[in-house]
């Protein structure tokens, strides 16, 4: 990293495909790419995805979700888990709200969608977030660690296709990492480092967010944070234009 960054003049990557990884590693591919030809590390990354918070506070402890869930019903997409790896999340969320009406769906590419976790009332369905999304009108589209994967230009690409596909009371929950304006933990700055080192991304700051979500179309109704050090949090979003 600090060759690649003294090569670039210390500019904030802007490229995934042009990052330190692809210096030290003598590819061409974004890092979920080039993951993909590496089983071992893939193996790994999904492993530590699964464990990397064990024990610690998730997005259902903060989260009001039957409160927040009205106009759900049985026929209604109740919980789209958008990029959802395994499906862990989409299982927690089942677990906690089993009364809520409606599928509860984990989305994800192909080739990862046949490994979802199996559970009788999660539905694996295979999608790609850069392209129309599929399933219409649910009460929430969840994305959990997606958004900080991506620089502003696609995460805008993402929510856009979200967007498309929302009802009138539908409702965008981003769970990610939002980060003081300053003075942030050194654990959460540990991290924005490798998402620039890896993808050409960051963990965003709450201004960071706002500014995102805004140039994208959206507002923020509120954001529900639930661990300490590293501010991990649900941003609930909808259309700007909703009253």
């Amino acid at each position: 990293m600090p060759e690649f960054l003294q090569e670039t003049n210390y500019a904030d990557p802007k490229e995934n495909t042009k990052t330190p990884l692809q210096k030290a590693w003598k590819t061409d591919q974004p890092a979920f790419f080039w993951i993909q030809t590496k089983p071992k590390f893939a193996a790994a990354f999904n492993e530590y995805l699964v464990h990397n918070r064990a024990g610690m506070p998730i997005f259902v402890d903060v989260y009001p979700a039957d409160e927040r869930a009205t106009g759900a019903k049985p026929d209604r997409p109740l919980f789209v888990d958008v990029g959802g790896g395994l499906g862990q999340q989409a299982v927690a969320f089942r677990q906690r709200y089993p009364h809520l009406p409606g599928k509860v769906i984990v989305e994800d590419l192909p080739q990862t969608i046949g490994a979802v976790l199996k559970h009788p009332d999660i539905e694996p369905v295979p999608q790609n977030f850069f392209e129309p999304q599929a399933v219409k009108g649910a009460k929430f589209y969840y994305m959990r660690n997606i958004l900080h994967d991506y620089p502003d230009d696609k995460c805008h690409a993402i929510l856009r296709n979200t967007i498309d596909a929302l009802a009138e009371d539908s409702l965008i929950l981003i769970d990610d990492m939002v980060l003081p304006n300053e003075g942030a933990h050194w654990q959460a700055a540990q991290l924005d480092m490798m998402m620039m080192t890896t993808l050409a991304s960051r963990e965003r700051t709450e201004e960071q967010w706002y500014k995102l979500l805004e140039g994208a179309g959206l507002k923020i109704n509120r954001i529900y944070t639930y661990t300490s050090s590293l501010k991990d949090g649900v941003i609930e979003a909808v259309p700007a234009s909703r009253g």
